[in-house]
């Protein structure tokens, strides 16, 4: 089999639906298997998947213990040379995996490639990176809110043009957006799939991290497109995960940056969640949003907290 689609749900029913039906529409000339693995959904996808779609390989779980864990199930029953990890609100467009599939059976130093993700106005959104988190980035996207800011100037139109222009080439880089990725499978169970302790966030980075020291190449691929329905997963606020972001960026700085570094990471979060708390409260004084800000102001403190305390056995 040439192809295994790995996808995690959780509550994207409708963005599942139409994600399903583009790679039934769109995928052709290849052998493939779609698995889903669903994280206790209440939304009624798994029965959507099993009336809808019966001939997809479905794991319905009892409980939501994270994406990694939930990919890793599906690691563990792919069958095809190359696994594709998509995200519950991706479309697959026309040519799209074949393009991918075709450049890796050519690069053989290829572990990964990824396409040109869209927005669902076809404009280009960012999800190339050429550096691996570090602390200088840590302090501009925690205090000078950086990452915030970039993301906001890629949806303006000198944004959008900028993006469609320098990201018009095949090109190698450190890590890709995991929102749709292509892999050899035979990389996935060397490296023995994704680390589950991330819950979410920062495993695409951390697995691309492992791809490359492992000796392979990751490569960005603009002829072929995929629409990223950003938001209709995980793309809104969440009071439960936004602290898994930071969980995250902390247990990336123990495992690859040592003690020190993470320390030093905790102590730009802190001042982050300061700095937003500072930001938050005036206008939660003023009535705006009252009730979204105290879901904002509990999530802060759960951030404060983890940042505070010594993190996990290796710490």
């Amino acid at each position: 089999m040439d192809l295994s689609i790995s996808i995690v749900n959780f509550n994207t029913k409708e963005p599942l639906k139409k994600c399903l039906e583009s790679i039934k529409n769109n995928i052709q000339g290849i052998s493939y298997e779609v698995i889903v693995v669903d994280n206790a959904s209440s939304d009624g996808s798994a029965e959507m998947v099993k009336q809808g779609f019966p001939h997809i390989k479905l794991i319905a779980n009892s409980q939501n213990r994270g994406a990694t864990v939930a990919k890793n199930q599906s690691f563990k029953i792919a069958q095809g040379r190359f696994i594709l990890i998509a995200d519950s609100d991706i479309e697959i467009l026309p040519g799209a995996v074949s393009s991918m599939v075709d450049f890796m059976d050519k690069t053989p130093q290829a572990g990964i490639v990824g396409p040109r993700v869209l927005f669902a106005d076809l404009s280009p959104q960012h999800s190339c990176n050429k550096g691996f988190p570090n602390l200088f980035n840590a302090f501009i996207n925690n205090i000078v809110f950086l990452a915030h800011l970039r993301y906001r100037f890629y949806r303006t139109t000198i944004g959008k043009r900028y993006v469609k222009s320098r990201y018009n080439r095949v090109e190698e880089f450190a890590w890709l957006g995991g929102m749709c990725l292509l892999v050899r499978n035979t990389i996935v169970q060397q490296l023995g799939g994704m680390d589950e302790n991330f819950f979410i966030y920062y495993d695409d980075t951390e697995f691309c991290l492992r791809v490359k020291k492992a000796g392979y190449k990751i490569y960005y691929l603009p002829q072929a497109a995929v629409i990223h329905y950003w938001g209709a997963g995980v793309g809104k606020f969440s009071a439960f995960l936004f602290p898994k972001i930071f969980e995250s960026e902390l247990y990336f700085f123990r495992k690859h940056h040592g003690r020190f570094q993470k320390k030093v990471c905790a102590f730009f979060i802190q001042l982050s969640m300061l700095l937003r708390f500072v930001i938050a409260v005036p206008l939660f004084f003023l009535r705006i949003k009252r009730d979204y800000f105290k879901q904002r102001f509990s999530a802060y403190g759960e951030v404060l907290r983890l940042a505070g305390k010594r993190y996990g056995k290796t710490d």
